[in-house]
């Protein structure tokens, strides 16, 4: 039971809401005739992206012991599985690759109910999530972490309108934009924060490329535009106006504004940001639901 618990600490799975929303957002933007069986298929590839987020975790957690990112200091703050005596980052590198591969055949049972390129999609969101931080491509330790992410949430609404609709379609792609957008602000938070230790370390992030300042306007970019991009897809009819429910969190950002005006440290604005996220796209699925009914 212990190991067990361990383990589920390793894989991190209460951030996996924040792609599982992304997903579900897809789904629910299309607004045609969706069959019975496309919720089966729905959670299938759920259950599906559960195991490959999981894996991403651990294999970030591996690349970072390589590179000495993390230290033995992370291990007492929450269980870090390459600090395992009994697994290593060897063992926790095979955890990971299992969780990978045990992802595959799920995939194929989607093809099997119809939707058949959702192996191809699966194995792209595969290819993000282990190339986040495993070379050669590395994106994370090249400044290019948030592009992984966006991407990742940009394939993540494409494949949830695939799954309803049958085909894929760029209104996959722009539905996912905003919640993308905001899933990368809590990156960005935390490697805003985490500027100093970063730098200390050799960790390439953009927070430590563009430096406090600039990054902090990203983030207050991105944050911005996650709004106005949603209000113009509703604008335009790309999504129903009953996603504007989304616009219900506008008071979070409002707060994560002024706790910055107070305390310019950075300190919980990831969680803050997290918990933002969260409620756009809970919020927007709700509203896209009822336009339904």
């Amino acid at each position: 039971m212990n190991r067990l618990k361990r383990l589920l600490v390793g894989v991190r799975p209460w951030a996996l809401p924040f792609y599982v929303i992304t997903l579900v957002i897809g789904f629910v933007a299309f607004s045609g005739r969706v069959r019975s069986l496309a919720l089966v298929v729905l959670a299938v590839a759920a259950l599906g992206e559960l195991l490959i987020h999981s894996a991403t975790n651990v294999i970030n957690d591996v690349y970072d012991f390589y590179h000495g990112i993390d230290d033995p200091s992370v291990s007492s703050m929450r269980y870090h599985m390459a600090y395992d005596k009994d697994i290593g980052p060897s063992g926790a590198r095979k955890v990971s690759l299992a969780m990978f591969l045990a992802s595959i055949p799920l995939g194929v049972i989607v093809a099997v109910l119809g939707r058949p390129l959702a192996i191809l999609l699966g194995l792209i969101g595969i290819a993000i999530g282990y190339f986040y931080t495993a070379p050669p491509l590395s994106l994370k330790y090249r400044g290019l972490g948030d592009v992984g992410v966006i991407a990742a949430g940009l394939l993540l609404s494409e494949t949830g309108y695939y799954l309803a609709s049958g085909s894929l379609s760029i209104k996959g792609l722009l539905v996912g934009v905003p919640i993308s957008l905001l899933i990368d602000n809590v990156l960005l938070a935390n490697n805003i924060r985490d500027i100093s230790k970063d730098s200390s370390r050799g960790a390439k992030t953009v927070a430590t490329m563009l430096g406090p300042k600039r990054a902090s306007r990203l983030y207050f970019l991105f944050l911005a535009l996650a709004y106005i991009i949603q209000a113009a897809l509703a604008a335009t009819s790309f999504l129903s106006l009953y996603s504007l429910a989304s616009l219900l969190s506008v008071p979070l950002a409002f707060k994560i504004n002024e706790k910055l005006k107070h305390d310019s440290s950075w300190l919980g604005i990831d969680v803050m940001t997290a918990n933002l996220a969260m409620a756009f796209g809970l919020l927007e699925v709700v509203g896209l639901v009822v336009s339904f009914l």
